[in-house]
């Protein structure tokens, strides 16, 4: 199977990019429910979600959940997030799955295309037994993709940015950073001590790519809020609700200011994730009640979801992919064009543009009224826009 793996602070694309990759994957259509029903063979299960008491029985869980959804998915995205996190017997199972496929015989003990063998052996075999001591059927899972989710290694990046930031240096090599990344994770393993040196660097192999995400900078932010208020603005003007605008540049400064960053290098300590609560709180709270003041209805849940969409998506996969060094090559964007995950080339609409909402749209019928949030004393307020 292919195995990346992926690494970086919280809050930097990371679950965005896995989710957006099934959409790309599977031929979802915008709007689709993926993951769910639209993804069925996408999964993410985590690495560590167990107390040692119930060990066991969550390690038989993890085998039955993974065997079973590759056997009905033989073209599968696992993701297994928080994979630095996993003990020895867990990783056991995923050292398995990458290398070649795994089967079980009458003992209940594994094996896979490489033998197996090593620490957890034991644990292994009890786990890889049926629930009535039957052997589960032989799996392939040659032809699936596993991401392999980790926070190890973002000191290393986190330092990378630093320098970039400092004195104006280029990001390192996608080679390099692979190197650097394949060497932290070693550490963190032979600290464990799950198995013999050989074994670690084996199972390092077997992995094909370390992908870094950077962390995120005020300045990033500040273009998140600018895409999300593009976003927000053709989202109202498609239901028919109101035209928005704002003071460019100031609007975006302040949202981006309200997160919260670390002291020295200005990174945003949970990334983009403080942008949902604080666009709720600084923009549509503001916009709500100056519509509630105007009799303006709110809009139908399911037109609004669908206005959202179709841009939202569209711009997201370029950002998480952009997040990552050098993973998608110009042959791979092709793909992406091609698998509808992002618009033919010379085709991606402008940030004025409406976004289409589907059959729930409501086409205005006279002029929108308008709306202007501006920054008055360190508040956002949403005031009457006569231009």
């Amino acid at each position: 199977p292919l195995a990346l793996s992926v690494h970086g602070p919280p809050g930097v694309g990371k679950s965005l990019a896995h989710a957006l990759l099934a959409g790309a994957l599977y031929n979802a259509s915008e709007g689709a429910d993926c993951p769910g029903s639209a993804c069925p063979a996408y999964r993410v299960v985590f690495g560590a979600d167990y107390t040692a008491q119930e060990r066991e029985v969550q390690l038989v869980a993890l085998r039955n959940a993974l065997t079973g959804h590759l056997s009905r998915h033989p073209q599968a995205l696992v993701v297994i997030e928080e994979y630095d996190k996993m003990d020895c017997a867990v990783r056991g199972v995923v050292r398995s799955l990458l290398d070649g496929g795994l089967t079980t015989t009458a003992r209940g003990r594994y094996a896979s295309s490489g033998g197996g063998g090593g620490v957890g052996e034991a644990a292994l075999a009890e786990a890889f037994v049926g629930a009535a001591g039957a052997p589960a059927a032989q799996v392939s899972f040659a032809d699936a993709i596993f991401v392999l989710e980790s926070n190890v290694g973002y000191l290393e990046i986190y330092g990378d940015a630093e320098a970039q930031a400092a004195n104006g240096s280029a990001a390192l090599s996608a080679e390099l950073y692979d190197r650097k990344l394949k060497d932290a994770v070693f550490g963190a393993w032979l600290r464990q001590g799950c198995e013999s040196r050989v074994d670690s660097q084996r199972l390092l192999g077997l992995i094909d790519a370390f992908v870094p995400f950077a962390p995120l900078g005020r300045a990033h932010l500040e273009a998140l809020a600018a895409k999300r208020l593009e976003a927000r603005a053709a989202r109202e003007r498609a239901l028919g609700r109101f035209e928005l605008s704002w003071a460019r540049g100031e609007l975006e400064a302040h949202l981006a200011s309200r997160a919260e960053y670390d002291a020295d290098g200005g990174w945003a300590i949970e990334g983009a994730k403080e942008m949902d609560t604080i666009f709720s709180r600084h923009v549509s709270r503001p916009l709500r009640a100056w519509a509630d003041a105007r009799g303006i209805a709110e809009a139908d849940a399911a037109a609004e979801a669908e206005a959202d969409t179709a841009r939202w998506r569209r711009r997201a996969l370029e950002e998480a992919v952009a997040g990552a060094l050098q993973v998608v090559t110009a042959a791979g964007r092709e793909a992406l064009h091609a698998a509808g995950a992002l618009p033919p080339a010379g085709e991606e609409p402008s940030t004025g543009d409406a976004v289409t909402a589907g059959r729930n749209t409501v086409a205005p019928q006279e002029p929108l009224p308008h709306v202007r949030l501006e920054v008055v004393n360190g508040r956002v307020r949403a005031v009457d826009d006569d231009a």
